[in-house]
């Protein structure tokens, strides 16, 4: 048994210990944090102590100096720090349905960790610092500091809100696990380089642009419902997490190098390809259904990558210096009017159909596969630049289309639709030119517009529609007649190739001339109907069995040409 006096020193000191730390409770007697008459004890709480603050009154506490604390519990009101003042915790700071005030600073030490939670708001005004983590819980907290933590932010159902509307507020510089809500309101830039993770959502919700450059992978859904969230910041990182986004202001992809979003886009907002990189390729193939301008500034914007996925949304597409480009392995139509400055170039081996009211200028590019103007109905144009087909590109518009561009390249043309489909380009393409249905004319009654090199072959109608002199020294075949319109009456329009079409040749004015003084040119094999002149210029002899009406000078030139070689 110990002695009595050595007994009754142990517990004297036992005392003293869990007098040192138990709680001291804030009386709310005065403000000053440093003053002891203020505390429970009489004195202030430090090193390795709780200190307890639970009313929301009047003489809210303000930290005017310097000083260390083991812990903090607070479940209502608020604790200020002053400016250029620190309150160092060293293990865990609480804070319930309370906040943090002021312009000073809150330093976590190592391991400690900063709790918000509650129901009603929880503002943190004070700079964060050092290598603490903070845990959110609360369904309002709001980070207005410049924080610099190092420790992980957790959001555990809970909801972070950086910034309150205005131009501060950050998270710290560690990884970010969202299981919550993280939302962004800043009125102006905000870099987050944070990697963001966990099942939890994102959102942008105030005025300014926050650019996401940290590899994220949350699982939640992304919204932007005011200002602009931006993937990346110039450089060649930032990315979405994987779940949708739904847009109602603006989404910007600003990447200096290719980037892929996988994520289904939807909202009535914008999605904006930026001047980062001349040569970057941003590659969309999700299910998108956005109805805001798709604004590519710089670049190419795909849509699609090989497969059977990717999308534009649903609103106009302005091109202004970069490339949209479609790369599906199955056919799309896209109904998206195409304005601006830039190109439209198609890969891949499916079929793209355009149905827009497109005034693009820039040039057009089939590299694959077929790009098809209309859907059999009345809309659907390209743009105003040149085209370069090396694929197939097919014209199918039931009612008059006129196409200025000149189109060049290995590729096959073909008018599929009932309505008639005008040349006035001066086209170069080496491909066979396909006339199913319709009418395909050469020239809008001026003096432009040519077939390309390859055959013709017609089983519709190819209307020659100059109002000056034409060579056609294509073959043409095929089932269809041949008409050469009354746009010029004084015109002549000249077959020098070896036809063999059976549909009926129609003169309505002017001249149609066969062979330029050479041994090659021929009629088809069907009827002539001439209102205007047929003329053989051949310096062999030539058969003609085609039945010859009308009331043209096609017999006196015939004879013409029979007298001149006796």
């Amino acid at each position: 048994m110990a002695p009595v006096g050595v007994g009754l020193l142990g517990l004297i000191l036992g005392f003293a210990v869990v007098a040192k730390a138990r709680a001291q409770t804030w009386l709310y007697t005065g403000t000053d944090y440093g003053t002891g008459a203020n505390w429970s004890t009489g004195t202030v709480p430090g090193a390795g102590q709780t200190a307890t603050f639970n009313s929301g009154g009047t003489n809210q506490p303000i930290v005017g100096g310097n000083f260390t604390i083991g812990t903090v519990d607070m479940s209502a009101g608020s604790l200020t720090i002053n400016g250029a003042r620190t309150l160092s915790v060293q293990s865990a700071y609480n804070l319930t349905n309370a906040s943090l005030l002021g312009g000073g600073t809150l330093s976590l030490g190592s391991g400690s960790l900063l709790t918000a939670a509650g129901s009603s708001a929880v503002v943190i005004a004070p700079v964060i610092s050092n290598s603490g983590a903070t845990l959110i819980t609360g369904s309002n907290v709001s980070f207005t500091g410049a924080n610099s933590y190092s420790g992980t932010t957790t959001i555990s159902g809970g909801t972070l809100q950086v910034g309150n509307g205005g131009t501060t507020g950050t998270l710290g510089s560690g990884a970010t696990l969202d299981n919550g809500s993280l939302l962004f309101n800043r009125s102006n830039a905000l870099t987050v380089a944070n990697a963001i993770s966990g099942n939890g959502t994102v959102s942008q919700v105030g005025g300014g642009t926050t650019s996401l450059t940290g590899a994220n992978s949350y699982s939640g859904t992304t919204t932007i419902s005011a200002g602009t969230l931006s993937v990346g910041a110039g450089g060649t990182v930032g990315t979405l997490g994987s779940g949708g986004v739904v847009n109602n202001a603006t989404l910007q992809i600003n990447r200096s190098d290719d980037v892929t979003i996988a994520n289904a886009i939807s909202g009535t907002g914008a999605l904006a390809k930026t001047a980062a990189g001349t040569n970057t390729t941003l590659t969309l193939t999700g299910n998108n259904s956005y109805a805001g301008t798709t604004t590519i500034t710089e670049g190419t914007l795909q849509v699609g990558n090989g497969s059977t996925t990717g999308t534009l949304g649903s609103g106009t597409v302005v091109t202004s210096g970069g490339t949209l480009r479609f790369n599906r392995s199955d056919d799309i139509a896209v109904a998206n009017t195409i304005s601006g400055s830039g190109a439209v170039s198609k890969v891949g081996a499916n079929t793209v159909t355009l149905t827009g009211a497109n005034t693009y200028s820039g040039a057009t590019t089939i590299s694959s596969g077929t790009l098809q103007v209309g859907d059999g109905g009345t809309s659907g144009i390209l743009g105003t630049g040149a085209v370069t087909n090396n694929g197939s590109l097919l014209l199918n518009r039931s009612d008059a289309l006129t196409v200025s561009s000149a189109i060049s390249g290995s590729g096959t043309m073909s008018q599929i639709g009932t309505g008639t489909t005008s040349l006035s380009g001066a086209n170069s393409y080496s491909g066979t030119t396909t006339i199913s249905a319709g009418t395909l004319n050469i020239g809008a009654g001026g003096g432009s517009g040519t077939l390309g090199s390859g055959e013709v072959i017609n089983d519709g109608t190819l209307q020659i529609n100059r109002s000056n002199a034409i060579t056609i020294a294509n073959t043409i075949s095929g089932s269809g007649g041949l008409t050469k319109t009354t746009a010029g009456a004084n015109t002549t329009a000249t077959l020098t190739g070896s036809n063999t079409y059976s549909g009926t040749t129609t003169i309505q004015e002017g001249t149609l001339q066969v062979g330029a003084g050479g041994t090659t040119g021929s009629l088809g094999s069907g009827n002539v109907a001439n209102s205007g002149t047929l003329a053989f210029n051949r310096s062999d002899d030539i058969t003609v069995a085609n039945a010859v009406s009308g009331t043209g000078s096609a017999q006196q030139a015939w004879r013409q040409q029979r007298d001149a070689h006796r």
